[in-house]
């Protein structure tokens, strides 16, 4: 697959500088144009496995904790302690907050508000998520 995506840039290059050259643009220029035409293409790419890797992750998370909950049989219990756990992370600081206590003025929006985009960026589905499925998961246990 790679080599077939090296032998289509070569050729797209190619092309272009050719077509370049007959409209009447210097090679110069349209290697230029190749060259950053593909930095942007590559910088689009590296976004979106990024984001493709990051949703993977968050799809395993939620595999495991159903695999987790069917073995032991007790979606209760793991969604549990998914909540003291969260509960244990979100009491600690990552910093000593009194290193930026002078930024304290600049906070508009809470540090607990989460956006759109890191909520793409998450390695880890929010732990209200998890622990939601996991309550659908104890119904269909119970059903059983």
């Amino acid at each position: 697959m790679a080599v077939l995506v090296g032998v289509a840039v070569g050729v797209a290059v190619w092309v272009t500088v050719w077509v370049a050259v007959a409209v009447g643009v210097t090679v110069c220029v349209a290697v230029a144009f190749v060259a950053v035409s593909f930095v942007a293409v590559a910088f689009v790419a590296w976004i979106g496995g990024y984001l493709v890797s990051r949703a993977v992750s968050r799809h395993r998370e939620f595999a495991a904790d159903r695999g987790a909950a069917a073995i032991t049989g007790s979606p209760g219990a793991m969604a549990s302690a998914i909540d003291s756990i969260s509960e244990e992370m979100a009491a600690t600081p990552d910093d000593d907050l009194r290193d930026h206590a002078e930024l304290n003025a600049l906070f508009v929006v809470p540090a607990e508000a989460k956006s759109r985009l890191s909520r793409m960026m998450a390695t880890h589905p929010d732990p209200e998520k998890r622990i939601e499925r996991l309550a659908d998961l104890a119904g269909e246990f119970e059903g059983r």
